[in-house]
Formats: structure tokens, C-alpha cells, sequence
């Protein structure tokens, strides 16, 4: 899976959680940066948090905004090229697994 992400230009995510109606991050949302992909992702609570968004990852508000952001990426590649890289930059830089677990641990008092 990992292999065939780092081969792509750009890889849509939706957000959904367990409750249909809930939004949540998950693993893809970093993972997608990690391999140097565009990640075009549907919002979630604290997205801005981690990325900032059309800046390093782009964010979409409903399947229409998705749609409109899809075409203007495959259209613009070079934007989404330097997105991309943005996003890889502030992974490589803050979510790696040991950053993500040493903020964790140091949140939990570990």
C-alpha cells in the first residue's frame, strides 16, 4: 500500500469515523504526506493542528468542494507538487511515529 502512495500525485480521504455522522484523523492523513503525495482530505476537528491546510494538505468541505479541488489539482500540478512537498516537510519534521508517541506520552504523564 505504501509502495503504490508514493507512486501516485494525489490521494483523496474521506474523514468518516465509526458513527457516520463523526469526523476523525486517521493513520492515511499522515501517511500521504510521508510518501510525498498530495493529500486532498475531508475536514476534521483539529486538522489545522497537525497541517496547515492548502498550504501543506488540502481540505474539502463536502463532496462538491471535493470535486472542485480534485479538478483544480489535476489542472495544477505544480501547485499541488508544492503542496505535496510541504506536507512531506512538516511530516518528516513533527509526525514521525516517535514524535507522535513522545507528545502522547508526555501528555499522559508517561
Amino acid at each position: 500500500l505504501v509502495s503504490s502512495m508514493a507512486k501516485s500525485y494525489a490521494i483523496v480521504n474521506l474523514s468518516h469515523g465509526f458513527i457516520p455522522t463523526t469526523r476523525c484523523i486517521k493513520g492515511r492523513f499522515f501517511e500521504v504526506p510521508a510518501v510525498n503525495s498530495l493529500l486532498i482530505t475531508e475536514g476534521a476537528p483539529h486538522t489545522e493542528d497537525f497541517y496547515e491546510p492548502d498550504k501543506e494538505i488540502v481540505v474539502f468541505d463536502g463532496m462538491d468542494d471535493a470535486v472542485d479541488k480534485i479538478q483544480f489539482y489535476l489542472k495544477n500540478t505544480k501547485a499541488g507538487l508544492e503542496i505535496a512537498q510541504a506536507g512531506y516537510e512538516r511530516t518528516i519534521r513533527e509526525h514521525s511515529y516517535r514524535d507522535r508517541f513522545t507528545k502522547l506520552f508526555s501528555e499522559l504523564g508517561i
